[in-house]
């Protein structure tokens, strides 16, 4: 059963008492199966051992099972391959086009009965990353014209063919330009950029949250395991002090000293308390098994146990003594805090992005082309290439966007989303402030509880102890030292709920101020 490693260790042990109190013939009884059988029972309470669960462990444990920090992390690997897509735009690009063209006209208006065309492109363009564009195509056309059988020549559409039929018709052209006001040193590039690294480090922090808020859940089911085995320890005490009051009581009737509705009396509380035993039995593995899921999400291995913690012991990474240092703390430190900043760096970003797609296209350029045609190709090209006069052109293109409406709204948009980020940050301070403090005051308050328990647990010991002197003298008895010792356990209940409550508090605290390590 889960929980019971400590209790298997325990039996192995008393057994061994057992045996020696009662001086059992170590000859006839530890023959060579009964040594073996416990040899085995020890090293199975030995392999229990190493196989329980630490607070430490687990807070490791769980941040590397969660399935949905898994899924963040694919949607950080996308957010990776969508910005190296940006850089594809400054890769060489080759574009290559052919056409094949067939056109024979039956109507006798046209002058023209057949066309047949050939062409092929072929361009290379390469984009620097401060903007500059390279471009260099090869263009080649091949054309033949049938003008019927009258051979009669009637100007034809396309006046270069008049020189020969068929023709070959080639252009070689280079051309330079760069942005001079919108998208200048690629600045469109450098904020989509900046935008993706934006969106990386939200998903980021949300995924932070997400292990910070889970280590939170793991460390406070650590707490509560704790808090129920050892209450569980103290019922059991109880218990088995309501049995011997039980036994006491049931003497004393015999002799006159107790009536009974005493011993129904305490029938009824010892009935009462095995019921209390078995809730805090059956919650106490609840909890287990909602932690060992929660850790191994949900596939936790067989024969695992939990290592209990201390009550007494402060949590670790505590991030500060009293409610104002640690909203300082949670504002520095808390993901939500840096995810809703981040958000806004985001919202900032496309607002720029905005702008600069808003400008004015001014791109300056320089082309430097020549052609030729020819009846031959190769004629067509050399002329090409060799042409003494080419056509070389210095320009400016501008392209003048007036469409205001569409840019407006968005940036309307823009404004009420940055200004929703500031409310919703507003709010989370608030809820943070009024949080900790009543951590805080949890926390403090269950020291006074605390102290006061303890004295009372102490006044109750000095009784008990002044019960056991009156015993010795014959002016009281053992059903009246049963019955203090028994206060001295439920007051040890309300003890160990003090401590409890404190622990919980400055779990609380650790996570509203996000003191886990991710």
């Amino acid at each position: 059963m889960l929980g019971k490693r400590t209790k298997i260790s325990k039996t192995v042990f008393l057994s061994s008492f057992t045996l020696k109190k009662k001086r059992v013939d170590l000859k006839h009884f530890l023959n060579f199966k009964n040594i073996f059988i416990l040899s085995f029972f020890y090293a199975f309470t030995l392999a229990q051992g190493l196989n329980a669960l630490t607070l430490k462990e687990a807070l490791e444990v769980v941040v590397k099972n969660q399935k949905k920090t898994k899924s963040i992390d694919f949607d950080l690997e996308s957010i990776n391959q969508q910005k190296k897509s940006l850089d594809g735009q400054f890769d060489t690009q080759i574009n290559a086009k052919t056409y094949v063209g067939y056109n024979r006209n039956l109507s006798q208006n046209l002058p023209t009965e057949k066309i047949q065309s050939f062409s092929r492109e072929v361009s290379v363009m390469k984009k620097t990353s401060w903007g500059t564009q390279f471009n260099l195509s090869y263009n080649s056309l091949y054309s033949d014209m049938d003008f019927g059988s009258s051979g009669t020549f009637v100007q034809n559409p396309m006046p270069l063919a008049s020189i020969t039929n068929p023709f070959y018709q080639t252009s070689l052209e280079f051309k330079v330009q760069h942005p001079l006001y919108r998208n200048n040193y690629n600045q469109e590039y450098l904020i989509q950029k900046k935008i993706f690294d934006s969106q990386k480090q939200f998903s980021s922090y949300e995924k932070n949250i997400f292990l910070q808020n889970i280590q939170s859940e793991v460390e406070h089911l650590f707490l509560q395991y704790t808090f129920l085995e050892e209450q569980i320890d103290n019922m059991l005490k109880l218990v088995e002090e309501s049995k011997i009051l039980l036994s006491l009581i049931t003497k004393d009737i015999k002799i006159g000293l107790s009536e009974t509705k005493d011993e129904i009396s305490a029938q009824s509380d010892l009935i009462e308390l095995k019921g209390q035993l078995l809730g805090l039995e059956i919650e106490r593995n609840k909890i287990s098994i909602s932690l060992l899921h929660k850790v191994y999400a949900g596939t936790p291995p067989k024969n695992i146990t939990i290592e209990q913690i201390s009550l007494k012991d402060a949590v670790s990474s505590f991030p500060a003594t009293n409610a104002e240092e640690a909203l300082k703390h949670a504002l520095q430190k808390r993901f939500d805090f840096k995810k809703m900043k981040q958000s806004k760096d985001k919202i900032k970003l496309e607002m720029n992005l905005l702008e600069e797609s808003k400008k004015t296209d001014i791109n300056a350029f320089l082309s430097y082309k020549s052609n030729n045609i020819d009846g031959e190709f190769y004629k067509s090209l050399s002329g090409t290439l060799s042409q003494e006069h080419p056509n070389i052109t210095i320009g400016v293109n501008l392209n003048y966007n007036i469409d205001k409406t569409s840019y407006n709204t968005k940036k309307k948009e823009f404004i009420n989303h940055l200004e929703k980020v500031d409310t919703e940050q507003s709010i989370i301070i608030d809820t943070i402030k009024s949080q900790l403090e009543v951590s805080y005051y949890q926390k403090n308050s269950a020291d006074l509880q605390i102290k006061q328990y303890k004295d009372h647990i102490t006044a109750l010991e000095k009784i008990v102890a002044e019960e056991k002197l009156k015993i010795k003298q014959a002016r009281s008895n053992d059903t009246n030292l049963s019955r203090y010792k028994m206060n001295i356990y439920r007051a040890q209940t309300n003890l160990l709920k003090s401590w409890m409550n404190k622990r919980s508090a400055e779990v609380q605290i650790k996570n509203l101020c996000h003191s886990y390590s991710s």
